[in-house]
């Protein structure tokens, strides 16, 4: 909600938290995996749905674009219904599970769907937010632990990590491995 809120405030939408609270206390209980999602109109109308989770491949398989992205592209800083860069990413190699995404200057940012974890010298780091990504509520949650720390990463210096993973608030950390 508190990124919600941020996003909001940033494109000029009519934001309410108490809606949302309302409509998501009114929901059913589930008994599976499901995620939640908020979508918010400029008006501030919210529409709630709660959908079932697919399978998630282990470990995730990863690929470099064959296009950059802009660090400072309001719509990859903000979780946004305007997926066109993603879905371009991803449509480029339907081989692997996900995309790298890389920015002008060459900075790894995150993938189209997660957050990006990579290991150097027994330390785990994510890239910074100035690198264009958006700020993932489980990637702020490991940042603000300590667990991660913020560290540009070059798309060149990819070979010269120890691990990845992916990181999300629905499937938590996940190894990842990147393919050619």
């Amino acid at each position: 909600v508190q990124r919600l809120a941020a996003s909001a405030e940033y494109f000029g939408f009519e934001f309410d938290p108490q809606t949302i609270a309302l409509q998501v206390s009114g929901l059913a209980p589930v008994t599976t995996l499901h995620r939640l999602r908020l979508t918010l109109a400029r008006t501030g109308a919210v529409l709630v749905e709660v959908l079932p989770v697919a399978d998630a491949p282990m470990p995730v398989r990863l690929a470099l674009p064959d296009s950059r992205v802009r660090s400072d592209d309001p719509f990859c800083c903000h979780k946004t219904t305007n997926r066109a860069v993603y879905d371009r990413a991803r449509a480029v190699r339907p081989d692997v599970d996900d995309v790298v995404m890389v920015n002008e200057h060459g900075e790894v940012v995150e993938t189209t769907i997660a957050n990006l974890l990579y290991r150097r010298d027994d330390r785990w780091f994510t890239p910074p937010l100035t690198s264009g990504g958006l700020p993932g509520v489980a990637r702020s949650l490991l940042v603000e632990a300590g667990e991660v720390s913020e560290r540009v990463l070059l798309a060149d210096e990819l070979p010269e990590c120890d691990a990845f993973e992916v990181v999300s608030a629905l499937r938590g950390r996940r190894a990842a491995i990147l393919v050619p």
